[in-house]
């Protein structure tokens, strides 16, 4: 006898509380609703955006990192449950207000994806790395790049770990990292999120101090339905030094283990971030990222993402990453391998034969009596 599923509310994440998107919202959420027989099966709530050229967009709250449908399916057979999410995907996608993109990002343990997929969206990947309730710090050091754990270790020698909930202190922090022209944090939405959170004991904010006990870097953390997450992380340019985001990534890893949850890096946005996340030994998790865009959308995301980056030219490529952006050499190596075999280079006028040439420096005088 095939035992019936159900979709467990463990699966719910903070991001999915009401409260939650209220306080990230402002205000401005929206919420559409599935009912199937008179009970409420599935919730899902977004936002407006009016984008330029006239994007109308859905997206997810600020702050709010995944975001998928609120579920409560009926219990049911494996073959008749994915059928129900495949029925749940569509009809949320037919009762959307009409809009020119949609975007979610789905938490690691949503099973959603492969249904929104069948309804009509694009389905991509992005990763963050988390560590499970149960891990042991111990067996996750040892499997820690060994640079990694003497940045560690060095920190935890200068620096000291403070617990505080003072979220202008955070901010001062916040902006001697980035100052305030360079700066794009809503701080008054995180304000709002940190007063929420912490009002319902779900939110800390850690600390690092030197030895005069000035602040070098901060995390902003908050943690629901078992999972804890590094939000908003900050530094002192000057005081913190290269070890203190080891020492501060390693410390919110320790403060979740110690309370039972498990820890999410939240991601990253850079290729130079992903290896040095990578440096941990952290286990990878997958986010599907579900996109809907209707033609006109999709051409004018397009010509949008061309115009901001049509002049870039002097990004420095990560060490680490195989596509160099910006770099000469790119193209360079297309081109010669376009080149059919055989082909040479030709050659400028007075120039000596490169195997001739001597590869010895010099003085301006020897060269004069050359």
């Amino acid at each position: 006898m095939i035992t019936p599923v159900e979709l467990s509310g463990s699966r719910k994440t903070v991001f999915q509380e009401a409260w939650w998107l209220q306080a990230a919202s402002g205000g401005a959420l929206e919420s559409i609703a599935i009912n199937w027989g008179g009970s409420d099966v599935a919730s899902l709530s977004f936002v407006r955006k009016e984008r330029p050229l006239g994007i109308r967009s859905l997206v997810m709250p600020p702050y709010t990192r995944t975001l998928g449908p609120v579920l409560s399916l009926p219990p049911s057979t494996p073959s008749r449950h994915c059928a129900n999410l495949r029925r749940v995907a569509a009809e949320i996608m037919l009762k959307l207000p009409r809009h020119d993109h949609f975007s979610l990002r789905l938490d690691c343990e949503d099973e959603t994806a492969f249904a929104f997929a069948l309804a009509g969206c694009s389905v991509s990947e992005q990763f963050t790395f988390r560590v499970e309730a149960d891990a042991d710090p111990v067996k996750l050091m040892e499997r820690a790049d060994r640079s990694t754990a003497r940045l560690i270790r060095a920190a935890n020698r200068r620096l000291k770990l403070h617990e505080h909930a003072d979220f202008g202190r955070f901010v001062d922090v916040a902006y001697r990292h980035h100052p305030a022209g360079r700066n794009s944090h809503d701080f008054q939405v995180l304000e709002r999120l940190f007063a929420a959170s912490t009002a319902r004991g779900q939110a800390i904010i850690l600390g690092l101090t030197d030895a005069q006990g000035r602040d070098a870097a901060s995390v902003l953390l908050v943690w629901g339905h078992g999972v804890l997450y590094y939000l908003v992380p900050h530094r002192d340019r000057e005081r913190s030094g290269g070890d203190a985001n080891a020492l501060l990534l390693w410390n919110a890893m320790e403060f979740a283990l110690d309370r039972g949850l498990a820890f999410d890096v939240d991601g990253y946005h850079s290729v130079g971030t992903a290896s040095f996340l990578s440096s941990f030994g952290f286990p990878r998790h997958i986010r599907h990222v579900v996109t809907h865009c209707s033609l006109r959308g999709a051409l004018l995301r397009t010509l949008q993402g061309w115009w901001r980056n049509r002049e870039v030219r002097d990004l420095r490529p990560d060490p680490l990453c195989g596509v160099q952006m910006g770099n000469a050499r790119l193209p360079q190596r297309f081109g010669q391998e376009a080149r059919p075999q055989g082909q040479t280079v030709k050659k400028v006028q007075g120039a000596p034969p490169a195997a001739s040439r001597d590869e010895t420096p010099r003085t301006p005088k020897e060269r004069v009596s050359q």
